[in-house]
C-alpha cells in the first residue's frame, strides 16, 4: 500500500507541476500524514503548508526526526495571537500567510527572539467580502498595517507580500475567483509604488490556482489536487 501511495502521489504531483513551476507550490498536507510529506520530499518538493499550529509542530518535528533539514514550512490557517509562541519554535518556518492585525504584529514583536531563522509574512486581504472570511478588507487599514509593520523594526520578520481567498458562496465562480486575484494585484502595485516594496501574491487554491497564476499569483496554496486518493 505505501507503494502504491507514493505513486498516486507522484503521479499527482507531476501532473499538477506541468501547470504550476513547483517554486510556486504550497502543497497543503493538512489532514494527511507525514508519510505523504516524506513522498513528495523524495520527489524533490519542499514547501508544505499547515493550517493548524500543533499539526505543523508535529510534521516539522518528525522532519527533524528524519534528518529533513531543507523542508520550508508555511502556516497558512487564521492565527491566533496566543499561538504565537508555539509557532515561533517550530523548525524550518518559512512564512506566516495569514497576518490580519496590528494585535498579531504586536504579539509577533513580543516573541521575535524565540524565531531560529529569519520568518516571511503575508498580509491576508478580504478581497471577497465574505463576512467569515478573516483579512484586511479596506484599502486603509492595509495601508496602515504596513506602516505599522514598518514601524515595530522586525528583524527577523520580513513582509514578503498578500495572500487572498476566493469567493467561495457564489454561483459565478470563476468571475468571482479573478475579481478577487485582481483586486490583490492592485493592491500590490500600489504598496509597491507606495513603499518601493517588492510584494509577492499569495492566491489560488485546487479549484482556482489556474486563474491566480493568469493574475500573477507568486505562490498558491494547492492540498486536494495532490493529496486527492
Amino acid at each position: 500500500m505505501e507503494a502504491a501511495r507514493k505513486l498516486q502521489l507522484k503521479e499527482n504531483y507531476d501532473y499538477l507541476t506541468k501547470d504550476v513551476a513547483y517554486e510556486k507550490l504550497i502543497a497543503v498536507s493538512k489532514y494527511h500524514p507525514f508519510s505523504d510529506v516524506l513522498a513528495l520530499h523524495e520527489v524533490g518538493h519542499s514547501h508544505f503548508g499547515e493550517s493548524r499550529v500543533q499539526d505543523l509542530k508535529n510534521k516539522a518535528l518528525q522532519a527533524v526526526e528524519h534528518n529533513v533539514a531543507d523542508i520550508k514550512w508555511h502556516f497558512i490557517g487564521h492565527l491566533q495571537s496566543n499561538k504565537v509562541k508555539d509557532l515561533f519554535k517550530i523548525p524550518n518556518l518559512f512564512a506566516i500567510h495569514s497576518v490580519d492585525s496590528t494585535k498579531l504584529l504586536d504579539e509577533m514583536k513580543k516573541r521575535e527572539h524565540l524565531l531560529g531563522s529569519d520568518v516571511s509574512i503575508f498580509l491576508q486581504i478580504n478581497t471577497s467580502g465574505e463576512e467569515e472570511k478573516s483579512g484586511l478588507s479596506s484599502k486603509q487599514d492595509i495601508l496602515e498595517i504596513v506602516e505599522y509593520f514598518i514601524a515595530l523594526g522586525f528583524v527577523k520578520i520580513k513582509l514578503l507580500g498578500l495572500m487572498t481567498i476566493g469567493k467561495v458562496r457564489t454561483d459565478c465562480f470563476e468571475q468571482d475567483a479573478k475579481k478577487s486575484f485582481i483586486q490583490l494585484a492592485s493592491y500590490k502595485q500600489s504598496l509597491d509604488q507606495a513603499y518601493s516594496l517588492d510584494l509577492k501574491l499569495s492566491m489560488g487554491m485546487s479549484a482556482d490556482f489556474k486563474w491566480a497564476l493568469e493574475h500573477g499569483a507568486d505562490f498558491v496554496r494547492v492540498g486536494s489536487a495532490i493529496f486527492k486518493t
